[in-house]
């Protein structure tokens, strides 16, 4: 349904303005039950046994984020590329919850970095200050 619906929005300029505006409804309502979907998948593989993995964590984390947000917008110091032993489902879903939530409620993920202190840090916008 997602794949129909977007190559129905390639041809929108196309379509008749009353026509355009159901589609785009439409849209949003095919995209939000996408993700209602796969929540739900989510919590059921959630609720099976975990299988702990060494996971690059930088990899990992620059993957999803730099693939949802559209563009790259990773940066990471140099040393700080950690392998760790934990359910790659899970740190993947947490990094989808951060840059959507920039997404949706900010002003666009600009940067996610991982800073010396060893934290991953998602921001919606950079502030400049002059010095």
């Amino acid at each position: 349904m997602v794949n129909a619906v977007d190559l129905l929005l390639d041809r929108l300029q196309e379509m008749r303005p009353e026509t355009q505006e159901i589609l785009l409804l439409l849209s949003d309502d095919v995209h939000r039950f996408a993700e209602m979907v796969k929540d739900l998948l989510e919590l059921a593989l959630l609720d099976t046994a975990s299988i702990p993995q060494e996971v690059a964590v930088t990899e990992l984390v620059a993957s999803v984020a730099d693939r949802l947000a559209g563009r790259a917008v990773t940066r990471v110091s140099p040393g700080h590329d950690p392998v760790l032993t934990l359910d790659p489902r899970r740190l993947e879903r947490i990094v989808e919850n951060l840059v959507r939530n920039a997404e949706t409620h900010g002003n666009g993920v600009t940067d996610v970095w991982w800073k010396p202190t060893e934290t991953w840090s998602v921001s919606s916008w950079r502030t400049m200050v002059p010095a």
